[in-house]
């Protein structure tokens, strides 16, 4: 029956397929979507909604109306089947309409309907409400007695059609202008019936559903959905979950009966049976002629070597025919001149070596014969044995019809079943593959006969990929995997997949067909373990360990801790890592995806269009079945390449996996945000479910490969899209350690989950587990639970101090990984600080218990934390005022106190209309710092020591700066960074602090103590902090009395920046009364100093070698009389 259908379905899609053919030197990336290009298709989507808007009520009313409708329509064509199915003989003739009610009553009765029914799914065929209430009892009866299937055996496999209404869907008819004729049969015969069950087992009452559907509100600054239990919008999310029934995801059983693909079901089988048949295979007329072939090449080779040795004597004997000696004649005699002289001459002198001659005489005899009578003779030979083969071949495709008419231009196609006239022709094409096959398995080293086979294979399967079925594909496939080692540079392109029907028309769409089948099953057959490979090649064993081809053997692979990952004599086993990726290539994913999402090519092919309304709640349910077996078969390949030769595979396969579920959460997001309002929040509740169940899914399936780099995929999952229930499952499962494999319903309860991870004993085992693992996959692992905390909103708090707590602990206080967690975790709890910055008030808690362990990891800690957006609370001002007050200078505690500090941001708000903190904390801050200088530098009268003369000399001379001097100048930078003065507040917070009260009076406010003791001592910082902060700064008589008398103080220390800082404020002031601080005579002396400032005996020392004018306070002075003016 299942052939029957493949071979209709056929007939069907013929007619759509695209004559393309795939590019055999496509990237692996190529290959996969773009998912940068598939998020700004999905973004495309979410755009056009806003501009939607104005249309969107108009849309909601027609779409309960043609509801409503549709309801009727389906009930009463229900109730006429069940009255000609107890009346037996009665012939009922119903005339089914559609009819679309204007009237507003209607929608509020659809409303209510679905109101009354929220667990109704996508696979329940709706009945009348009053047919339903009489007959429930005898349905449930029947359910018992006499269980029914809800709908036919399908009798096309033309797909599933996934734009019919959800009501209608299953029984295999649509309500539309479209007269009804013949039935269209659903897929998935089974799927009403298990989900329905499902449904049964996971069906909530009406109370619960009006009690517990949560109201969704959509904040912009939370990348994350919110916690689907109910709370109160200024409520803070509590750690405890509520109990209550929680729906149950779908189970293997149920997603293999949405997505349901014999073919990769019965995968196994069939490579079981072709295991069979190639090891069974008997002799053959072509396997004789290639024998025959490759025994006259083997002899030719012989003669060939053997010439070659006869050569080589020839030569040696060449130069050994002759010897040459060196011989001398002397001749004495005397000259004219009765001298006695003596002359010599040196020649050479060959002989010949007649044993040298006779040898090689010999070799040139033998080189005679050897091309006489051996060479020519198995020349011939190869010659005519290769001409066997090939007119084999040719005679092969002469005498059948089949593969002789292929046209030229004709794309890579594949039927179902083969045609009974082709079948003998076919077989016969197979059988002869088959055998060169055998031969590519075979220890040859003739390299020419190796082109031969080569190109005999391609020509053969270039026309078996046109004639074939779809076996036969993976027939083609299964050679492949079974072939010695580098065979994807030859052999790739013979893996073609034909290309998938396009739905170019927008109803009906089909989900599935037997091409998306075919091509999931080749990806399993590619990431499987390749069974009886080790005994197709066992006859190239040989030649890989003892052979000349044994270059590699010296190679030995280990792993990141430097052991061995394999044992070498088994590597001529496996391909190489470049093969698999060669055959992956050839696989199209990207065609996968546009398919699934009903994504198509614009009418001018530049482009490809993506509508989200073309996808129905079943069609999801649907999406999350199918990506989870691909996730699945991913997984599988992440085991059986789970070797340190894979490396770059295995992340290959991880970045796939991640990317999958990138594309089903990116369309997740757009179906959920077209459809609210429009489907029952139950049914978007169940989808979740599943889409948290696919998510978990994925995620096991990275987390228990090698370790081998994929884990770093793990960290990019798209976080913000799950439930909060399912943060805390994942969380649980990164801390079940490396390799563990869990199924969904093996988790625990996100209940159990929390207590599982805020235990004690959780963090010792997170620390176990970054000590068994690379340091590279501990990374990680802790970026990838950072991550998931920046996913969240700001009202998980829970979840988000959990993460930051374990990572702040592995890193700092255990001491098995904090060098090497430490630089890491410093970036990781930097990252979470910035996307949550209340998180730092927590994590100074978490450092002020676990001070005395920390020391100056602490300080290290602190100096990499981004504090731009950080509001301290009144208790983080407690701690840092102990740190700061009950510490010795140079400790660590007084250190971080002073970093934190010196990093707030005490400027305005990225507005600008206001402080980022509150002006409060600056007059808290200023009178801590008053104190803690108070203590450190004034109370030991120390201030004289630190002028700002002596400071220029220091800094001059380049000397070591002592404690104190540090801290005196990191109290006044610290000081003149705060906005005291209320002319120095933003509007906002003027308005504010002025409807508050009137400026503080030193005097008389509790809290400005140390300032009233302070200025009595004529203590600097307490004199500045005092001007800026209190009346004596603001109020215009005051400040003639007291503020420059406090003013003065500053300038005579010295401290003429602060001074100048002062003066700023204080001149607006008198613009109405300018005569009152001309005539003072303080204020003229106290500007007169700072004029003369520059003149200091360093700076007058130094103008004897250059002179500078202005100096840097004269030019300060100046930069603030431009700003007054």
């Amino acid at each position: 029956m299942a052939e029957a259908v493949r071979v209709k379905r056929k007939s069907k899609e013929k007619k759509k397929q695209d004559e393309t053919t795939l590019d055999p030197d496509d990237d692996l990336t190529e290959g996969i979507p773009d998912i940068d290009g598939l998020e700004n298709l999905l973004a495309e989507q979410t755009g056009s909604k806003e501009k939607d808007n104005d249309i969107k009520t108009v849309e909601k009313d027609d779409a309960s109306k043609s509801t409503n409708a549709e309801i009727k329509t389906a009930d009463k064509k229900d109730n006429v089947d069940n009255d000609i199915k107890e009346e037996g003989d009665k012939v009922v003739q119903t005339e089914v309409k559609e009819t679309a009610e204007t009237d507003h009553e209607a929608t509020d009765s659809a409303q209510e309907q679905t109101e009354e029914k929220p667990t109704e799914n996508i696979v329940e065929n709706r009945t009348d409400l009053r047919f339903e209430e009489d007959t429930s009892k005898n349905i449930d009866n029947e359910a018992v007695t006499k269980p029914e299937e809800a709908v036919s055996k399908p009798k096309e496999d033309i797909g599933t059609p996934v734009d019919f209404e959800v009501e209608n869907e299953l029984v295999g008819y649509k309500v539309d202008e479209v007269p009804v004729h013949l039935p269209q049969q659903h897929l998935y015969p089974d799927l009403s019936e298990q989900l329905q069950q499902f449904i049964k087992e996971n069906e909530l009452t009406t109370s619960q559903t009006m009690d517990n559907v949560p109201v969704v509100e959509v904040q912009s600054s939370a990348p994350m959905e919110e916690d689907i239990r109910p709370r109160e919008a200024e409520q803070r999310p509590q750690p405890k979950v509520e109990r209550r029934k929680e729906l149950q995801p779908l189970t293997p059983e149920q997603l293999t009966s949405l997505y349901y693909n014999p073919r990769l079901e019965n995968n196994t089988a069939y490579i079981d049976r072709f295991v069979q048949m190639e090891m069974k295979r008997e002799n053959h007329e072509f396997y004789e002629i290639l024998m025959s072939y490759q025994r006259a090449r083997k002899h030719l080779l012989q003669c060939e070597a053997a010439l070659n040795t006869y050569e080589e004597s020839y030569r040696q004997s060449q130069g050994e025919i002759w010897i040459t000696e060196t011989k001398s004649q002397t001749v004495k005699g005397v000259c004219g001149d009765q001298v006695n002289c003596v002359g010599m001459h040196s020649y050479n002198q060959v002989k010949l070596d007649y044993n040298a001659l006779s040898r090689m005489t010999l070799n040139l005899k033998n080189i005679q014969d050897q091309i006489h009578n051996e060479l020519a003779l198995h020349s011939y030979s190869s010659q005519l044995s290769k001409l066997q083969v090939e007119s084999y071949i040719h005679n092969l495709f002469v005498t059948s019809p089949v593969l002789r008419d292929i046209p030229k231009n004709l794309p890579v196609i594949a039927c179902e079943r083969q045609n009974p006239n082709a079948v003998h022709q076919v077989q016969k094409l197979l059988d002869c593959l088959s055998i060169l096959f055998t031969f590519h398995r075979l220890p040859i080293d003739d390299i020419e006969m190796l082109e031969n086979l080569q190109q005999w294979t391609e020509r053969m399967v270039a026309a078996l990929l046109r004639v074939g079925t779809f076996e036969d594909h993976l027939y083609i496939l299964n050679q492949i995997m079974r072939c010695p080692s580098g065979i994807g540079s030859w052999a790739s392109h013979f893996v073609q997949t034909p290309p998938i029907p396009t739905n170019e028309d927008y109803s009906p769409l089909v989900f599935g067909n037997v091409y998306l089948d075919h091509i999931i099953t080749g990806l399993s057959t590619v990431l499987i373990p390749t069974s009886y490979r080790s005994e197709f090649m066992c006859k190239m064993q040989k030649m890989l360990t003892t052979g000349k081809d044994n270059k590699n053997l010296s190679w030995v692979m280990v792993d990141s801790d430097g052991e061995e990952d394999e044992d070498p004599q088994s590597s001529w086993v496996y391909l190489h890592e470049n093969d698999v990726v060669a055959i992956l290539k050839q696989l199209p994913l990207a065609a996968i995806f546009r398919h699934i999402f009903f994504i198509v090519q614009s009418q001018t092919g530049e482009t490809y269009e993506y509508d989200i309304k073309k996808t129905t709640e079943s069609t999801m349910y649907r999406v999350f079945a199918f990506c989870t077996c691909l996730i699945r078969i991913l997984g599988n390949g992440l085991r059986t390449y789970s070797m340190a030769r894979y490396r770059q595979l295995n992340k290959r396969l991880g970045r796939l996996i991640r990317q999958c579920v990138q594309f089903v959460s990116d369309h997740w997001e757009n179906f959920s945000e077209a459809n609210q309002g429009i489907m029952p929040v139950q049914a978007l509740q169940k989808l979740q479910v599943e889409y948290d169940a696919f998510f978990m899914r994925a995620v096991n399936f990275i987390h228990m490969s090698q370790r081998l780099g994929s884990w770093q995929f793990i960290a990019d999952m798209p976080f913000g899209r799950i439930s909060k229930e399912t943060m805390w499952k994942i969380l649980w499962l990164l801390h079940q350690g490396h390799g563990r494999s869990f199924e969904i319903h093996e988790i625990p309860s996100a209940q159990e989950c929390i207590n599982f991870v805020k235990d004690a004993s959780c963090s010792s085992q997170l620390s176990d587990i970054l000590q068994r693992v690379p340091a590279s996959e501990g990374i990680y692992l802790l970026n990838t639970m950072t991550n998931m905390t920046e996913s969240c909103s700001s009202a998980d708090i829970t979840f988000i101090e959990t993460v930051t707590m374990s990572v702040f602990e592995v890193s700092y206080i255990c001491p098995e990984t904090r060098d090497v967690c430490s630089k890491m975790g410093r970036e990781l709890l930097s990252a979470v600080i910035t996307c949550h910055p209340f998180m730092l008030s927590v994590l100074t808690q978490r450092v002020h218990e676990y001070m005395d362990k920390l020391g100056q990891m602490g300080l290290y800690l602190y100096k990499g934390i981004n504090m731009e957006t950080w509001l301290p609370t009144d208790s983080d001002l407690g701690i840092l005022r102990q740190w700061l007050l009950n510490t010795a200078l140079g400790s660590p505690a007084n250190l971080i106190a002073q970093e934190i500090l010196s990093n707030i941001n005490w400027g305005h708000s990225s507005r600008g209309d206001r402080l980022m903190v509150p002006w409060r904390v600056h007059k808290q801050v200023a009178v801590l710092v008053v104190e803690a200088y108070q203590q450190f530098i004034f109370g030991k009268n120390l201030g004289s020591m630190i002028m700002e003369g002596v400071k220029q000399v220091s800094a001059a001379v380049q000397q070591y700066m002592t404690l104190e001097q540090e801290f005196n100048t990191w109290c006044w930078d610290l000081l003149l960074k705060l906005s005291l003065h209320r002319g120095s507040l933003p509007q906002h917070d003027r308005r504010l602090e002025t409807s508050l009260g009137d400026t503080p009076d030193v005097n008389s406010d509790d809290t400005l103590l140390p300032l009233c003791k302070g200025i009595k001592e004529k203590n600097p910082t307490a004199c500045y902090v005092t001007l800026m902060l209190t009346r004596y700064g603001h109020s215009i008589g005051e400040i003639i009395s007291e503020g420059v008398a406090l003013l003065q103080v500053l300038t005579e220390a010295g401290l003429f920046k602060p001074a100048i800082s002062v003066i700023y404020y204080l001149l607006p002031l008198f613009v109405d009364c300018q005569k009152s601080i001309i005539d003072s005579v303080r204020f003229q002396g106290m500007l007169l100093s700072i004029l003369q400032a520059d003149d200091s005996y360093f700076r007058v020392a130094k103008g004897l070698l250059s002179y500078e004018f202005p100096g840097p306070i004269t030019n300060l002075f100046i930069s603030m009389i431009q700003v007054c003016h």
